[in-house]
């Protein structure tokens, strides 16, 4: 019965010690895609940064949605770079930031 208590609570043990790495993983990879979003609305395409640098490398996370994230982060600032050179900045940021004035023509 004790036996039985001690692999049941190293188990959990193990378990919880599984969670907080991966919920670390996680995390640190979200919190700098946010960083790197919240530049982006700034239009502050972040070319400086190690996190942009590494995902203009192709260096994704192993975790398949936060890596899908990362791809789709790359594709929108690719995307509002391109048009940010045709386009005035402050219109730019009036869009990012979603003024529904700036989409019209005036």
């Amino acid at each position: 019965r004790v036996v039985g208590i001690v692999i049941f609570a190293g188990a959990v043990a193990l378990c919880v010690a599984v969670a907080l790495c991966l919920s670390f993983l996680v995390s640190r990879r979200l919190s700098f895609l946010a960083e790197l979003i919240r530049r982006l609305g700034d239009l502050d395409f972040a070319h400086d940064s190690k996190e942009f640098r590494e995902l203009r490398l192709g260096t994704r996370s192993r975790i398949r949605e936060v890596g899908n994230l990362q791809d789709s982060f790359c594709r929108l600032s690719q995307g509002i770079e391109a048009f940010a050179r045709f386009v005035p900045e402050t219109v730019v940021q009036n869009i990012v930031r979603g003024d529904p004035l700036a989409r019209h023509l005036h």
